[in-house]
């Protein structure tokens, strides 16, 4: 079953709970409706806490546009919030280090040593191996956990294909 789209709001006021988000973005918000959304959790950021919604496709067509959002009579940004697992062990994508089956590598050569110091050549090694499996040419000039790398933009893809847009 497909997923619903999710948004994280940023820099919301540490002193809001749960409830009194999902309050104000209803009543501060023309184009949200109660039953449109779910306030999934939080976690701390910078300049306050960072919300998760989880809408449903038409409240997120309504505001995917939008530059900001209304919460506590402050506008605030927010984006679509795509959670790429990336494990820290291996550096693959899909799982995360607790459950790594694969031997350690680094970040910055690929090879089976850890990254603390490491001099060597960048060299991406999800870019690498999906060179060597589907003979494409993918640079590999950079971490293997980049934020522009091809391979997380394919897993990026992958998510946003899982999930009912709606359209």
């Amino acid at each position: 079953m497909p997923r619903k789209p999710r948004i994280v709001i940023y820099g919301v006021d540490n002193d809001l709970t749960k409830y009194e988000v999902q309050e104000n973005l209803v009543s501060q918000n023309n184009d949200m409706t109660s039953e449109g959304f779910e306030v999934l959790s939080s976690f701390q950021g910078k300049q306050g806490k960072n919300w998760i919604i989880q809408l449903n496709p038409d409240a997120y067509q309504r505001i995917k546009n939008r530059d900001r959002l209304n919460v506590g009579w402050t506008r605030l940004k927010f984006r679509e919030y795509l959670r790429v697992m990336q494990c820290y062990k291996c550096y693959r994508y899909g799982h995360i280090r607790e459950r790594c089956r694969n031997d350690e590598s680094c970040v910055r050569c690929g090879e089976g040593h850890r990254s603390t110091n490491c001099e060597k050549s960048m060299k991406c090694k999800n870019c690498s191996f999906h060179n060597s499996i589907f003979a494409t040419k993918f640079k590999t000039d950079h971490l293997a956990n980049d934020i522009n790398c091809k391979i997380r933009s394919k897993e990026i893809e992958f998510l946003q294909s899982q999930i009912d847009y709606g359209q």
